[in-house]
């Protein structure tokens, strides 16, 4: 299980990596990988209580020719980009939700226009013991309702009322923000007050003037500028002493991890790293080689790597000076 740590440094910038993959020997149950977790993020020296934000990677990037899961494939693409894309594919999730809904409803109507593709597509399927009057009744009760049923149980996990509070914070953003102030501000407010513990200043009076002179700010700036439109870019180009609450929560939502990409890279390189020459490597080496490859553009001094495993392991190597 690949562990990768998102947070911001001091300078403001946001940082996102592997760190190790954590060895699943306890089982792969929701106990055993949290436990896993927990001990893992204590061995790093991180307090628990600074945790604001979790990601999982799912199945992201499902999307085939079933029609029920064209619903969900553009917003899973737009979950990946920026902020902006981001805003508005979360305030569509309440209306692929219910289009959902209304498909279940409905699965009669849908049901008989898939069967009539997977027709045309399959002469010979293997068939369960499932009770149905004709072929059709079969497949809508095996395979249309299971589908759509668990679509729909998987958008709700997905997409809680948590998660759509945490990307409310998006709205700082100025791109976003000055599109409609009235909405943004709404939801800047909703998101200041989940984490009111984390605000210099949490009263509702010292944000509102914040985000008046934020709003001031960016509206005074030339109209040959671009407007900033992403959370990482808005943070370092805040500056904290004028606009400490919008500060925090610039940081908060840099930190909050709103998909699993950069978990799903660290998978991606096993293919090119674990092969079958090298198919028992210890974890402790499959990370060191996995932080390599993730890690490819920082400079190693070879010379000081070459004194560590001297010094680590004297007799094993014996280091001769082939000059003198």
């Amino acid at each position: 299980m690949p562990l990768v740590i998102r947070h911001v440094d001091r300078q403001g910038y946001v940082r996102e990596g592997f760190f190790e993959f954590v060895l699943c020997d306890t089982g792969t149950t929701g106990h055993a990988l949290a436990e896993k977790l927990t001990n893992k993020v204590t061995e790093f020296g991180l307090a628990l209580s600074k945790l604001r934000g979790q990601s999982y990677d799912g199945a992201g990037n499902m999307a085939g020719r079933l029609t029920v899961l064209g619903y969900v494939h553009g917003h899973t693409t737009a979950l990946q980009k920026t902020s902006k894309d981001i805003c508005n594919a979360y305030q569509e999730v309440k209306t692929v939700t219910e289009t959902l809904h209304r498909v279940r409803e409905d699965i009669d109507i849908y049901h008989g226009q898939w069967y009539r593709l997977a027709e045309s597509m399959a002469e010979k399927t293997n068939r369960q013991n499932t009770p149905a009057a004709t072929p059709e009744e079969y497949f809508k009760r095996t395979i249309a309702i299971p589908v759509v049923d668990d679509v729909c149980n998987q958008m709700r996990d997905r997409f809680s009322n948590m998660q759509q509070l945490a990307v409310k914070g998006l709205y700082l953003i100025p791109s976003t923000f000055l599109e409609d102030p009235a909405r943004s501000r709404d939801s800047v407010y909703k998101f200041a007050e989940e984490y009111r513990e984390d605000l210099p200043d949490p009263s509702l009076l010292g944000l509102q003037a914040e985000l008046d002179l934020w709003e001031v700010h960016w509206r005074s700036r030339p109209v040959t500028e671009v407007l900033l439109d992403t959370a990482s870019a808005t943070l370092v180009c805040t500056m904290g002493n004028i606009f400490p609450n919008i500060q925090s929560l610039l940081a908060l939502v840099c930190t909050i991890p709103f998909s699993a990409v950069e978990c799903e890279r660290s998978v991606s390189c096993l293919r090119r790293l674990k092969t079958n020459l090298r198919s028992t490597m210890s974890a402790t080496r499959l990370t060191a080689l996995a932080l390599l490859h993730t890690h490819y553009n920082l400079e190693i001094d070879i010379n000081a790597v070459i004194g560590r495993f001297q010094r680590k392991h004297p007799r094993r190597m014996v280091a001769v000076d082939f000059m003198s």
